[in-house]
């Protein structure tokens, strides 16, 4: 009926009287000033963000020029949009708050702000506001007096928009909605044989845009192939890690080149081996002198200094604990061999350590100092794994000649 009306008075008496005639945003603007904000009442199908921005930039206010701030409230910008208004108001600048229908409890102190800045501002700051309307008078939430002291602007929807009706039908109780929309063209029936199928045209091209975006993934799959093949475990070690590995290893064998040694020192270095990647240690300290590896444990013992009888042994434990854990240092050919001293302190007594618990997933490093002239070394570690005994024993043995 809108649409009909409408083309009955166009036909009749002339398309100015329909046409709906608004007033330049420059002209209206002309109006405002630091006290007197503008107030956009939004309307469906309308930014009058758009003419402010336009306006903005052909009187030399936008973002780069860090002198236009645009702030959409909600979601704790209340505190944003406080700040803008004091540094705009000193400096001149223009500030744009839409949405302020959503801050309903900040509303009285946005009044008070705008009071505030009404008796003294810059001559060239500008407050630019934006809200709904309220769908009842009894939902009106924006301040009386931020109204009176604004100048209010309203758009209506461009023209183009197709009307949408809805009519409830049947028993009230019920919910069921008849749509209807309204369209003034011109509706052509086509006939099935108009449209030919042709994509068979574009196979090959699908095909071609396919491989040609599964090309890099392929790629990545294949230089990656190991990787996947055996697992996550070979990482690559970043640089700095093993930057801050050399330069652990360099202090922890000057520190044993000492004559007084700092056993605090030893141990917090050691403790730092333990809280770094495996691989990464393995990687820095180079092939170890033994290596002992299961789907339960993993054994290395390294030398830490040339013609010293001083160890290195790291132990890594896979998924399960290892409880009332012991290591047991041995000689193959049956000469006497014991042990000196351990870092970290732990229990030992004779050829025996007793490591307690070893968690799962962790990484224990230990520095030994051995006692007598074996001329092979070997370790034997025991302990209970999920209730049953258990034993890693290396088939190789140490060359201590």
């Amino acid at each position: 009926m809108i649409y009909a009306t409408q083309g009955f008075i166009i036909e009749k008496i002339g398309k100015k009287y329909v046409d709906v005639q608004q007033l330049p945003f420059e002209e209206s603007f002309k109006e405002s000033g630091f006290a007197t904000p503008m107030f956009f009442i939004l309307s469906p199908g309308v930014d009058p963000l758009n003419d402010v921005e336009s306006l903005g930039k052909k009187l030399g206010y936008n973002t780069d020029e860090q002198n236009f701030h645009n702030i959409s409230l909600g979601q704790g910008q209340e505190v944003v949009a406080e700040e803008a208004m004091k540094v705009a108001s000193k400096e001149g600048h223009w500030v744009v708050l839409q949405n302020v229908h959503l801050v309903k409890t900040w509303l009285p102190q946005l009044e008070k702000e705008i009071e505030k800045q009404a008796n003294k501002s810059h001559e060239n700051y500008r407050l630019f506001l934006s809200a709904d309307p309220a769908s009842k008078p009894e939902n009106h939430i924006i301040p009386q007096s931020i109204l009176e002291t604004s100048i209010k602007i309203t758009n209506e929807p461009p023209t183009g928009i197709h009307a949408i009706r809805v009519e409830k039908i049947g028993d009230r109780s019920l919910t069921f909605y008849d749509f209807t929309l309204v369209n003034n063209g011109e509706v052509i029936e086509e006939k099935p044989d108009t449209f030919t199928d042709q994509s068979s045209l574009f196979a090959s091209y699908y095909i071609f845009a396919g491989l040609f975006l599964l090309a890099p993934a392929m790629l990545v799959l294949f230089w990656n192939r190991n990787r996947w093949r055996d697992g996550l475990y070979q990482i690559e070690i970043e640089q700095h890690e093993l930057r801050r590995l050399r330069r652990l290893r360099e202090r922890l064998t000057n520190l044993l080149a000492k004559d007084d040694l700092n056993e605090q020192v030893i141990d917090s270095a050691l403790h730092q081996l333990g809280d770094s990647p495996w691989q990464a240690v393995v990687e820095d300290w180079g092939a170890p002198l033994l290596r002992h590896n299961t789907k339960q444990i993993e054994i290395c013992a390294w030398k830490i200094l040339e013609g010293a009888t001083t160890l290195l042994i790291g132990i890594r434990v896979d998924h399960s604990p290892w409880e009332l854990a012991a290591m047991r240092v041995y000689a193959p050919e049956g000469a006497n061999v014991s042990i000196a001293q351990v870092s970290p302190k732990h229990l030992f007594n004779g050829d025996e350590i007793f490591l307690d618990t070893l968690a799962p997933n962790s990484k224990t490093f230990l520095k030994l100092a051995i006692e007598g002239e074996p001329s092979n070394i070997g370790f034997h570690l025991s302990g209970l794994v999920d209730g049953e005994p258990l034993a890693a024993v290396p088939n190789k043995a140490i060359d201590w000649s």
